[in-house]
Order: C-alpha cells, then sequence, then structure tokens
C-alpha cells in the first residue's frame, strides 16, 4: 500500500489530499438520494416490495455485517503511517466525515497540514467542506479515499464528483489495506460488488435454489422407499 501511495503522490510540489469517509450507507435516510444508479434501485425496490418485509431486515443486516466498517483510529493510523513517510512532497491536507467521531488530540496532526471536518457522502446536502471545494476547484494534483469498509459503500456521489476532472488523480485505500488507483476497470469492478453487497442476490438465489433441490432429492427418496418395498 505504502508503495503505490508514495510512487503516485510522492512527485515535488504536488498537492495531495486525503479524505477518510464514513461508511455513509447506513447514514443515508430516505430522502437523501441515492447513490447508486437505476439498475441497483429497480432491484432493490423489487425485493423490498416482493419478499416479505424479513428479507430487506436481513439484507441491510448483512450487507453492514459484510462491510464490518473500520472506526477512526484504525483509519487514522492508516494514513498517518504513509504520510509520515510521503516527504518527497508538501504534507498532505486531511478532510474526516463529521460522521466519525471527533478524534483526539493525537500526534496524527503533525503528518498533515491542513485538518478539518465535514461531509464527504452528503455534502450536497450538508454542505461542502472548504478542502473539498478546493479540491473540486483543481488545488490537489492528488485525493487520496480512504474507505472504511472494503467497497466504500455510499461514496459513489463524491467519487464521480472527483473524476469529472480527468487530470485529477484519485486513488482509494479501502478498509482492508488494500490501495489502487480509481481507474475505469476499478469502478467497473466496484459497480458489480457493490451491486451484491447491496441486493444480496447470491444469497437470495443459493436459498431459492434450496426448495427445488429439496423437492427433487425428496421425490427421489421416497421412489427409492417405493421401489424397496416393492421388492
Amino acid at each position: 500500500m505504502s508503495a503505490l501511495l508514495a510512487q503516485s503522490t510522492g512527485r515535488a510540489g504536488e498537492r495531495t489530499l486525503v479524505v477518510i469517509c464514513a461508511y455513509a450507507e447506513s447514514l443515508r435516510g430516505p430522502e437523501d438520494p441515492r447513490p447508486f444508479g437505476l439498475p441497483t434501485a429497480a432491484v432493490l425496490w423489487g425485493l423490498d416490495h416482493l419478499l416479505p418485509r424479513r428479507f430487506s431486515d436481513h439484507r441491510v443486516l448483512h450487507r453492514d455485517h459484510f462491510a464490518n466498517p473500520r472506526p477512526l483510529p484504525y483509519l487514522l493510523d492508516l494514513v498517518e503511517r504513509w504520510a509520515c513517510d510521503a516527504t518527497a512532497s508538501a504534507a498532505p491536507d486531511l478532510l474526516v466525515d463529521g460522521a466519525h467521531p471527533e478524534p483526539g488530540d493525537g500526534e496524527f496532526r503533525a503528518a498533515f497540514g491542513r485538518v478539518e471536518r465535514g461531509a464527504t457522502a452528503r455534502f450536497e446536502s450538508e454542505g461542502v467542506p472548504p478542502l473539498l471545494e478546493a479540491a473540486f476547484r483543481g488545488d490537489y494534483d492528488t485525493v487520496v479515499l480512504v474507505h472504511p469498509d472494503a467497497l466504500g459503500l455510499g461514496c459513489e456521489r463524491l467519487e464521480r464528483a472527483l473524476l469529472s476532472d480527468p487530470a485529477r488523480r484519485v486513488l482509494v485505500v479501502s478498509g482492508r489495506r488494500r490501495a489502487y488507483a480509481l481507474g475505469r476497470n476499478a469502478r467497473c469492478a466496484l459497480r458489480l460488488r457493490r451491486f451484491l453487497a447491496r441486493t444480496r442476490l447470491v444469497e437470495l438465489l443459493a436459498a431459492l435454489a434450496v426448495w427445488p433441490v429439496a423437492g427433487a432429492l425428496a421425490a427421489f427418496d421416497a421412489v427409492r422407499g417405493r421401489l424397496g418395498d416393492a421388492r
């Protein structure tokens, strides 16, 4: 992870913004715009209206369980280790999502330039923080998004806003300590994995497959039992 970040952000004179996102999926209210596209919204609507209510609860429970978002101290330690080694360029600025609890006055602040708190996933409704506004203006060469979970659920709108400028480099560090550039291939892979994480279609199809398979096995056993009795 550190090698990719150092290679991508270690050029002299470059400005870097680190954004520690919150697990926004559980924070999104009914009035908030959906961060995902129409296909995912249509599938979710169908699942929640055609299946029993308990499946919707099951889907949300397992979505959050498998996301397992990391707490802020873990994420701060993750980026601080890299920021302290980024000696070839100016100290990166840091934006922490306001949904996280207030961090303590640790030594992590010495590794960064400006440190602010503000909305990242819900910036359109809660207001754009100054550091994020500067990033939208093009004041930063690189933006490093730190996802608390493996997929960055709920971070799509921020990603699209940042990638609207093709000259801006956007990197991702996941809560599983994986770092990658947010290019076209990575976005396509994330789109599919986020769709499966939200809908839990694999689990649903596996559960539905139990019924015909169990019925076929029961019928086979019944026929075999009758044949055995006939003998």
